[in-house]
This record gives structure tokens, C-alpha cells and sequence, in this order.
């Protein structure tokens, strides 16, 4: 058999010959079922075969000829003869699951007359015979126990009944079909069904051919949506009909004999003609022609392949002779391959293909049955690598469906073979598919000569569109654009479809930036950062590299809050370099809270001041501003601080450059606030877009700001050293009014104050030490601080203000005072005349207090202190002759109590009174009388206490204060408080002692 013209020829199956098979000659139709074969015979018996071909059972299924099988959902269908004539043709259903020799299987249902009443009229109206003979018949089962079936006549006439197996009646029959000029000679010599969907078309199996016989059978697998065909074959003419309606649907001048048709696995009629084999859909019609000489004798189908029973030319005899040398041949008809081939003898008695595993049946005249059985897809390329035939095995595998991973492994060896001839654009065409599952360094490797440049970047850019690309890969193939300088290829790939998203960027983005930025490219770098949503990088590019300071300010505005701050924490020295104004509206922006969303983020100027360490001017406007803004600025503590050390620095050489230089940035900003941002540089499109409507919203606040810092640029500026440093009495001013804004009386400070007292000493500030000491009150630290500085005035004024004890102030500043008088160097007795008259006045120091302190200035004369002394001397006199006198009159009182308890002890007491000392009404019986001279009578006192009611509130007050100075001794506490108090301190414990509060009998007795 000589080699067909194009097609290459290969041992992809293996060939066996099996002698002594158990099956008779007068097969008439066949099918294949899962993994058993079985025989339709003209005695009405059905044959099973098993995988090995050995007889696993046989049954009787019709009293005559079995016309047709198909298996269908684990049954078996059969078309068959129960009588003469086509009354007596019958459909049954088999239940043959465990079937064993000698045993018959279980019939579904019961038997289905397709043809009662045959219609001899549609016969007889088409120029036909009569009736006519079966001829071909197909079955099609999609929905159990609902079967399609076709029956083909002798006389071109096509049948087409829908059959329910269970209930054994026919439903919805198609009118009758007929082919043009019958068919040709014989009628209809096959039938196949054909299912389709909307989307794609599902193969309809071409089933079995008998050679014997000639009948056909087409079973399908559809899917629910299907549309159902019906091809129609006869030996001059082809025509398609759909199943439901039997409207003809396509008619053509092509005919097959029997046993030459079969519906491959991709849903095409194949037909065998002897000039070639035709394939049809019902789209498209005839789709395609094949290129196969010589006589076809029967044709079967089977996943991809086609099998094609030929006549040996050289054989003789032709069809007609008893015995007639064949070939029977496998072709891949899509990859142009002869897959098998082996001799067989004519007439076939039946032919039959299995589908899992791949396995075709010919039973010839001699009785042998020849097996074709598919070799392993290893095999099948290892005789492709050594043809070198690698596209062909490229096709093959994808016929086969192989897996990606082998599929790979296919176009690798087709690489190799391709770079080992020095086709590098082919053999890269090739590396290329198999990314994903090849090494990428493997191919990267041959590539990376510089003259196959090229082909590397055109890899490297295939395998960042699937995913594949690492960091390393990304440097190398924008390395190779920067190499080729290919700035198109480069904006395609950073760019992709424009979207500007992270899932647009392909990449390794840190490496992509990293790389555009050493080579120069920046507008890259800076698309690929803004697209990844990498702000800090963006502004590091547009700042550091690019230097467009206006367009990265309004990046950062558009930013949300909290991630402005941060940027500004990092990129605001250089901003405030360049676009001062602006940045300091900015900053004073964030720092303020937002009118219309309340829970935003607030910055704290805390973080931002460091940026100012030259420009102290801008700071104490910014501080300012956010402070008369927003008084519960959370950074409110830090704009004090700020505040405080800017207005107590002393000028300096910077401030007033900066000064200088606010009137220009002063200047700039009004032109600014007042035109909007018509002359301000604006941000690339990109970044805009990127920004959305966040720096929109704060466009006006961000306007007024920035006048705001303007105008206060030109007041700072303008006055001179107005703010200046430490030494000015205005900036003094200034700090001690922030000190009593942020300390009101009665409410906290709104700052830190040991803050506050550490800047004001180190700066010499006496006001503002003054005023926290007096609200810490702590007025000796006060006194010092005037003492220090030498205001004898303010001193002596503070110890009237805060030397008063009753009012809560320090007598001990009086006694400070005093001593510091006495130990200055110069002649202070005017300022210790007036202390010592004020002292005099309100009884302050003891008299020995004071010489004690004045002595030890020796240039003070006693006729500084003659007249106090003297007076001093003349009020001890006076005050020891009351004493004595009221020592006295206590001492005669003690005598006289003495000697009425005495009298009361010793003597009895007669009580001549007749009258009620509180009624003034006559005693009577009983009456009571007291011992202190009061008698009452026994009514009048009730039924209470037997006390006086004259003398008891005298004994109660005498009780009180027994009790009161008993725990008076008792809390030492109070005692001390009072001694510390008293400006004479002696007096209170010699008052102590009077009373007996310090003798311990009266302590332990109030213990």
C-alpha cells in the first residue's frame, strides 16, 4: 500500500493478530460499550464480547435480523426483526449489566413496534417502490428512556421517531424525509445523529458499520441545550434534517457506500469517497477534503483518528471477488499522519473502536480479528524526536490534550533542535511557550549574548505578562530596553493598557523604579511609583531627582492627612527651601482641625518644627495662626513651648535673612492666595488623576493660609526686631502674655510649666518666672528671683502681697527679706526702716528675731533700730504688767474656788430658800436642791438628768473645752500647723503650756 501524498507515516499503534475469536459470519451491525464489544447477527442473536475478545455472553434478541445497537447510559438498544416486513421492526431496551454465558439479560419495559402502519403513500409519491427495504439505522439517547431513532429505506426514505423504551409507544414522529433521486442506487446506506449546542457542537458517535450488512448506528452524548441533526447518506447524495421538525437543513451531491461514513469525536460527518475523504457540519457543510486514494471499503472513528479500510490495488479482484487483499490504515488527519497500517482480507464481517483506551476491532474474511491498540504518548514521541519531526510532535501533543508540563517539555526539545541550527527567533518563539514550567534561567542563559539581545528582551517581556518575572528578571529586561534604548517598548511596558492601577504594573515595582532611576529614566519611575500607590518614593524622585518642588507640594495636598504629614516630616526642608509660603499653608493646614469632618487627622506641630531651625520667623507665624485658629489643637502644648523659646531667643543673624527673605515668599503668597493656582506649577496628569478630590477639598483653606502666612510676613518683616529675641522688651512682652493666655486663674495650664520655668530661667526671663511662681505659689522662689535681680521695691511689695499668713501667703519672706538686707554690701537702712515699720505694724518677726539678723551687718548703727527697740520694750512692759495683773486676779479666783470646796467638803450647807429658783413658785415636797444655792421643785426638772438647769450651761462649756483641749494635745498635726503660722511663736506655746496641752498626765489621759 503506497504512502498517501502529504501525509508522514508512523508506529503509533501496535498491531496484533487474534486467531480462533468466537464470533460468527453473519454479523450485521456493531457498537462498542464501555469496555465490551458487542454483535448484532442476522439469526437475531447478540454477541458480547470482553476486552480480551473472548465471549462473556450471547442472547437472543429478535426472531430475525438485529438491524442495529447502541449503548446508552450502562443499557443496550436494539433495532430488529420480529417478522416480515417493516410492521415487525421493533426497539427494545436491555438491562445487561452482569451478564454471564449462557444467561439473558433483563428487558426494559417491552418492545417498541417503530413501524405499525408504514406510510406507502410518502413511498409511493417520491417515485419509489412500495415499501422498500431497511437499509440503515440510527439510534439517540439523551435523556433515558426517551430514544431517538432513524430508520433509512432502500427507496431514499427516512423515517424519524422518538420512542419512549419504558412504555413501549412511539411519541412526536417526524414527518418523513426522502433524498433526492433516492440517494442513489441501494437508498440511504447510513444514518448518523449529529448534537449541537449554541456554543459548540457535540459529537454524535458514527458507531459501527458491518460489512455484511451495511447498517449504521450513531449514539450521542449531548448536552441539555443540544440541537439534534440527522445526516442522511446514500450512495450518490447527502442531505441533513433537523430531528424535531424534519426540515432539510443542507443537501449535497456526495454519497458514501455502506460502511463508509462515520461522525468523528469533533462532531464532523467523515466521508469516504475514493478521491478523498470529506468532512461536513451542518454549519458550515462541507468543511474539508482530505487527500486519500483508493477504494474505501469501511471507515471508523475514534477520538482524533480515522480509520480507513483500503483496497489493495495490487491485490486484484476487486470488491466483487470472494477474497480481496486490504489494508486497513490510521490516520491523524489534522496532523497529516499515518498513525498504523496492517493487511487485512476482504470482505470485512464486522469493525469496531474503542475509545478508552484508544482500540480498533477489524474482523476480516479469514476469520482473525486484527487488533490495533495505541501506544503510550512517551512512545509516540520518543519516534518523533527521532525522525526530528519536533513541530509535528508539537501538533500531536496538542491533539492529544496533553498536559502543560509535557506539552513544555515538547517545545523545549523543538527549542534546543531550533538554537542548536542558529534559528534563534524561531527557537525563542518556541522557549517562549513554555514559561511557567521551564527554568526562565535556563533559556535566559543562551540568550544573554549581546547579539541575541532581541530575542532575551522579547522573552523577558512574555514572562512578565504572564506573571512568571522576578525581581531579577524585571532588572534584566528593563536593563535591555535601556541597552537598545527602545523608549516605545519601555512606555508599553511600564505603562500596559494605561490604567494606572496596581494590578496594571506587571513587575517587581521596587525593582522596575530602582532600575529607571539609576539608568535616568524618571517620568517612568515616577509613573510606576505613582501607579503602585508608593507616595514616598514618588515625591523622592519628583523632589531629589527631578526637582519640581510646586508639582510635589500639590502631590502632597492631595494626599490624605495623616500620609501629608508624614511626607511633609520628611520632604518639608526641602519644600520650605523652595515654596516656603506655600508649605507653611500647608503645614498650618494640617494642624488645624477640619470644619467639615471633624474626626480627621490632626498633625502635631511637634513633628514639624525641626524643619524651621533657620527660618524662625515662619515658625512663630505658623504657631501663632494654628494657636488663634484652633485654641484645642492637639499640638497645642508644643506651639506654647515653641512659642515661648522663639519669643525668648535672642535675635540672631538667620532670623534676620529669613526675615529678608519672608518679604519675597510674603510677596509671592498674596500673588498666589489672590489668583489661585493659575501661576503655580501644576502636577503631571497622571498624578492629578491619581490624587482624586482629596486636595480639592482643602483648596480654599489652603489659599487663606497661605495669605495668612503672607501677612504676617510683612508685619514680622516689617517691624523690625519686633519678634526678636530675648532682650527685647516686646518679644518679653509677648512671652509673658502667651505665659497668662495658656495659665488663666482658676483653670490648668495649657502647658508644661517645669517646661516653662526651666526656658524662662535659662533665659533670664523675671516676669514670666515671677508669674509661675505666684501661681505654683511659691513665694520665697519669687522673693529670690527679685532678691537675684536686685529690686529691693518689688521685693518689699512682694512680701506684702504674699507675706500674709491669714490670707495663705509666707510670713518667712518677711525674715528672707530682712536677712537679704542685712547681708548686702551696701547701705540698705532706708529699704530696713520700711521693712522693720511693716514688721512692727503686723507683729511679724519676734523683736529678738530681728536684732539677731540686723547684727550681723556691721555698718548698721543703733539708731536704726533705737526707736523699734524702744518701743518694742514699752510694749513688753505693758503687756507683762497685764499678764501679772490677770496672774493675779486667776490666782485670788483659784483661792476663792479653793475655799468653797473646802467649806463643801466639811461644812454641811443649809438651804434656806422657799421658792422655785426657775418657776418662782413656792418649794412643796419633794423638792430638790443643787449644792450651788439653787433649789426646784421635783415637776418642774421632769424626768431627766438631775442637773441644774441654771448652772448646765456653764458645766457644758467647761466640758467642751475640757474635751477640745484635750484633743487639741491629742493632734500634733494642728499644733505644728498653728506654730509655723503664729508670728510669735513662743506665745503659742507658752498659751499651750497655760492650758496644760503639753503636760503628759493631760496627754495620756486624752490617750
Amino acid at each position: 500500500m503506497a504512502v498517501q501524498a502529504g501525509f508522514k507515516r508512523f508506529r503509533f499503534f501496535g498491531t496484533e493478530t487474534r486467531e480462533g475469536v468466537p464470533t460468527p459470519a453473519d454479523v450485521s451491525c456493531s457498537t462498542a460499550g464501555g469496555t465490551l464489544l458487542w454483535l448484532g447477527c442476522k439469526d437475531g442473536t447478540v454477541l458480547c464480547l470482553a476486552s480480551d475478545l473472548s465471549l462473556q455472553g450471547s442472547f437472543t434478541a429478535h426472531q430475525g435480523t438485529v438491524h442495529g445497537l447502541a449503548w446508552s447510559k450502562g443499557k443496550l438498544l436494539t433495532v430488529g426483526q420480529d417478522g416480515d416486513g417493516l410492521r415487525h421492526l421493533q426497539l427494545k431496551g436491555w438491562s445487561v449489566h452482569g451478564l454471564r454465558p449462557g444467561a439473558s439479560p433483563v428487558l426494559v419495559g417491552a418492545s417498541c413496534r417503530l413501524l405499525p402502519n408504514p406510510p406507502k403513500a410518502a413511498a409511493a409519491s417520491s417515485g419509489a417502490s412500495v415499501e422498500g427495504s431497511l437499509s440503515a439505522v440510527a439510534m439517540h439517547c439523551t435523556d433515558w428512556p426517551t430514544v431517538n431513532v432513524a430508520l433509512g429505506l432502500s427507496s431514499g426514505v427516512v423515517h424519524t421517531l422518538r420512542a419512549d423504551v419504558s412504555k413501549a409507544k412511539v411519541t412526536a414522529p417526524v414527518p418523513v424525509a426522502t433524498l433526492r433521486d433516492g440517494g442513489g442506487p441501494g437508498g440511504i446506506t447510513a444514518l448518523h445523529f449529529l448534537a449541537s449546542s449554541s456554543s459548540s457542537s457535540s459529537s454524535t458517535g458514527g458507531g459501527s458499520s458491518s460489512a455484511g450488512a451495511g447498517a449504521t448506528t450513531g449514539t450521542a452524548a449531548a448536552t441539555a441545550a443540544e440541537h439534534l441533526h440527522l445526516f442522511a447518506v446514500g450512495s450518490a447524495r447527502l442531505a441533513a434534517f433537523d430531528a424535531r421538525t424534519g426540515h432539510r437543513v443542507l443537501d449535497e451531491e456526495c454519497g458514501a457506500v455502506r460502511g463508509c461514513s462515520a461522525v468523528s469525536s469533533g462532531g464532523e460527518l467523515m466521508l469516504a469517497c475514493p478521491e478523498a475523504i470529506y468532512s461536513y457540519t451542518v454549519e458550515e457543510g462541507r468543511k474539508a477534503a482530505f487527500a486519500v486514494r483508493g477504494e474505501k471499503l469501511a471507515v471508523a472513528a475514534t477520538r482524533h483518528y480515522l480509520t480507513v479500510v483500503l483496497a489493495d490495488d495490487q491485490g486484484g479482484g476487486g470488491g466483487g471477488g470472494p477474497l480481496q487483499a486490504a489494508a486497513v490504515q490510521v490516520y491523524d488527519l489534522q496532523n497529516k499522519v499515518v498513525a498504523a497500517s496492517a493487511p487485512v482480507q476482504a470482505p470485512l464481517r464486522w469493525m469496531a473502536a474503542h475509545t478508552a483506551p484508544c482500540t480498533i476491532d477489524i474482523a476480516d474474511a479469514s476469520g482473525a480479528v486484527t487488533r490495533l491498540v495505541e501506544k503510550p504518548f512517551s512512545e509516540k514521541l520518543e519516534a518523533l524526536y527521532k525522525s526530528r519531526a519536533y513541530q509535528l510532535a508539537v501538533a500531536v501533543g496538542q491533539t492529544e490534550q496533553v498536559d502543560a508540563g509535557t506539552q513544555a517539555g515538547i517545545r523545549r526539545q523543538y527549542a534546543d533542535f531550533l538554537y542548536s541550527k542558529r534559528d534563534y527567533d524561531q527557537a525563542m518563539e518556541q522557549y517562549a511557550a513554555t514559561i511557567g514550567h521551564l527554568e526562565p534561567s535556563y533559556v535566559i542563559q543562551r540568550f544573554l549574548d549581546v547579539q541575541r539581545i532581541h530575542g532575551l528582551t522579547d522573552y523577558l517581556e512574555r514572562l512578565h505578562a504572564q506573571g512568571a518575572a522576578s525581581s531579577d528578571h524585571t532588572t534584566l529586561l528593563l536593563n535591555c530596553f535601556t541597552k537598545l534604548k527602545d523608549v516605545a517598548k519601555l512606555d508599553a511596558f511600564i505603562q500596559g493598557d494605561g490604567s494606572m492601577t496596581r494590578d496594571s504594573l506587571h513587575f517587581d515595582v521596587d525593582t522596575a523604579i530602582k532600575v529607571c532611576r539609576s539608568a535616568g529614566y524618571y517620568e517612568h519611575a515616577l509613573y510606576v511609583a505613582l501607579a503602585a500607590g508608593q507616595s514616598a518614593t514618588y515625591l523622592d524622585i519628583l523632589l531629589e531627582e527631578c526637582e519640581r518642588f510646586s508639582e510635589g507640594l500639590e502631590y502632597v495636598r492631595g494626599l490624605s492627612r495623616p500620609e501629608a504629614a508624614a511626607s511633609l516630616q520628611k520632604y518639608g526642608k526641602a519644600l520650605l527651601d523652595h515654596v516656603p509660603v506655600e508649605t507653611t499653608a500647608l503645614l498650618m493646614e494640617l494642624c488645624l482641625r477640619d470644619p467639615s469632618n471633624p474626626a480627621a487627622h490632626v498633625a502635631n506641630m511637634a513633628d514639624f518644627t525641626h524643619l524651621y531651625a533657620d527660618r524662625p520667623n515662619d515658625l512663630r507665624y505658623a504657631c501663632l495662626t494654628i494657636l488663634n485658629m484652633n485654641p484645642d489643637s492637639p499640638s497645642r502644648q508644643t506651639l506654647y513651648h515653641t512659642l515661648l523659646d522663639l519669643y525668648l531667643s535672642p535675635p540672631s543673624a538667620a532670623a534676620s535673612a529669613q526675615g529678608a527673605t519672608a518679604i519675597n515668599a510674603a510677596n509671592d503668597g498674596a500673588a498666589a492666595a489672590g489668583a489661585g493656582t493659575g501661576d503655580a506649577q501644576q502636577p503631571s496628569a497622571a498624578a492629578a488623576g491619581q490624587q482624586g478630590s482629596g486636595g480639592e477639598a482643602r483648596a480654599s483653606t489652603a489659599a487663606s493660609a497661605s495669605a495668612a502666612v503672607a501677612g504676617q510676613g510683612r508685619k514680622g518683616v516689617g517691624g523690625g526686631n519686633g519678634g526678636g529675641g530675648g532682650g527685647s522688651i516686646s518679644s518679653q512682652q509677648e512671652a509673658l502674655d502667651l505665659l497668662k493666655r495658656g495659665w488663666p486663674p482658676g483653670q490648668e495650664a495649657a502647658y508644661d510649666v517645669d517646661y516653662a520655668l526651666v526656658a524662662s530661667r535659662m533665659r533670664g526671663f523675671r516676669p514670666g518666672l515671677l508669674f509661675l511662681y505666684e501661681n505654683l505659689r511659691l513665694y520665697r522662689e519669687a522673693a529670690a528671683v527679685l532678691m537675684d535681680a536686685g529690686d529691693h521695691a518689688g521685693l518689699i511689695q512682694a512680701c506684702e502681697r504674699f507675706g500674709d499668713a491669714l490670707t495663705g501667703g509666707d510670713p518667712q519672706l518677711w525674715h528672707d527679706a530682712l536677712d537679704y538686707f542685712a547681708s548686702q554690701p551696701t547701705d540698705c537702712s532706708a529699704r530696713v526702716q520700711e521693712l522693720l515699720e511693716r514688721i512692727e505694724a503686723g507683729g511679724i518677726l519676734p523683736p529678738l528675731v530681728v536684732l539677731q539678723i540686723l547684727s550681723r551687718n556691721s555698718t548698721f548703727q543703733l539708731s536704726l533700730v533705737k526707736d523699734y527697740v524702744t518701743r518694742q520694750l514699752a510694749a513688753d512692759n505693758r503687756s507683762l504688767r497685764s499678764d501679772q495683773e490677770e496672774a493675779e486676779r486667776l490666782k485670788a479666783e483659784m483661792e476663792r474656788t479653793r475655799h468653797q470646796v473646802l467649806r463643801l467638803q466639811s461644812e454641811p450647807v443649809v438651804f434656806q430658800s422657799s421658792r422655785d429658783s426657775q418657776t418662782n413658785a413656792p418649794l412643796e415636797l419633794p423638792s430638790v436642791h443643787f449644792l450651788c444655792g439653787h433649789s426646784y421643785n421635783l415637776r418642774t426638772l421632769g424626768d431627766g438628768d438631775v442637773v441644774c438647769p441654771l448652772c448646765a450651761g456653764e458645766h457644758r462649756k467647761a466640758q467642751e473645752l475640757r474635751r477640745s483641749n484635750r484633743a487639741s494635745a491629742a493632734d500634733k498635726d494642728s499644733f505644728f500647723k498653728q506654730l509655723r503660722a503664729a508670728p510669735d511663736g513662743f506665745g503659742l506655746v507658752a498659751e499651750y503650756f497655760g492650758k496644760g496641752l503639753l503636760n503628759n498626765t493631760s496627754v495620756t489621759t486624752a490617750s
